[in-house]
């Protein structure tokens, strides 16, 4: 199908566009729609920055909770449209610019003579979008592709003073794990990446939220690069200390829960159930099983 359709920005403020968690092809729109029509300038922690047409200066936290996905699943998918060609990506530790590939081809159509050209460009990039899936399985397994768009920072000059102050932090705050001594380039781009979108005081309190966790302090996995695979989770408290009272309470409910997964265990072996209903059971035993894991952390 070819062609274009006109879409007004204010279908933004439609209660059906801002349903989350969005899907790909809303989210591909979304940028369509958020980018700067025209060449403009705007504040930004106190300095005056351009803004070019078919730019878009927003961080991955903030697209990631209007478009109510993961912080990693975001940044994925924008790496992947930059692979593909669709946009690009300028990180810096302050700010992340995402800009439009073609976004005046798109937007100039009947101005201009290259009907035929515009046409084509767009199916294709509609095109792009329905095989994002399938680039992404074709590189599972090799995250150093996926984040390639991060090497410019890493070669900016000033990326070992942001890397070092993070080790230096969690030399001085983590002091229950391993001290940081050598930091390799996949330990480097991880940091940077955090630092595109949180604070040093953010960066801080994660590793004194994981400092202070019992449950993160009693399990070998815990280290400096297992942090920053999980930041996210860690700054937002997911592995604090619960209260006696708190911990006494999951313990009861870990105790019925393992209660009733016996008793449809028991229900196994009954040769009077049908191959249905022992399908259903073995489901039943399954949701309590994660429903005592949740409850034991």
């Amino acid at each position: 199908m070819d062609g274009f359709v006109k879409i007004a920005r204010s279908l933004t403020n439609n209660w059906m566009y801002s349903e989350k968690p969005f899907d790909k092809t809303h989210a591909w729109l979304d940028l369509i729609l958020l980018a700067s029509f025209k060449d403009t300038k705007r504040m930004y922690k106190g300095e005056l920055q351009e803004v070019k047409r078919g730019e878009i200066h927003a961080s991955i936290k903030w697209l990631a909770e209007r478009w109510g996905w993961s912080w990693r699943k975001t940044k994925t998918f924008l790496s992947v449209l930059e692979s593909d060609q669709m946009c690009t990506l300028k990180c810096t530790t302050n700010d992340t610019t995402i800009t439009l590939e073609n976004y005046g081809l798109y937007q100039d159509w009947g101005r201009t003579n290259g009907t035929t050209n515009v046409t084509t460009r767009v199916t294709t990039s509609a095109q792009r979008v329905q095989t994002l899936e399938e680039s992404k399985e074709s590189k599972e397994g090799k995250e150093d592709d996926v984040y390639k768009y991060t090497s410019s920072a890493v070669q900016d000059a000033d990326a070992d003073v942001h890397t070092d102050k993070v080790v230096t932090l969690w030399n001085s705050t983590a002091t229950s794990y391993r001290s940081v001594r050598k930091v390799n380039a996949s330990r480097k781009e991880k940091i940077l990446d955090i630092l595109r979108d949180f604070s040093y005081e953010d960066v801080e309190q994660c590793f004194r939220n994981a400092n202070e966790s019992d449950f993160l302090r009693s399990r070998n996995f815990t280290s400096f690069d297992w942090v920053l695979d999980n930041f996210v989770k860690i700054l937002e408290g997911n592995y604090e200390n619960q209260t006696r009272e708190t911990r006494a309470k999951a313990n009861d409910t870990i105790k019925k829960l393992t209660e009733r997964r016996n008793r449809l265990e028991a229900q196994l072996s009954d040769s009077s159930k049908t191959a249905f209903e022992l399908e259903d059971i073995k489901a039943q035993i399954k949701l309590i099983e994660k429903q005592i894991e949740r409850n034991k952390i």
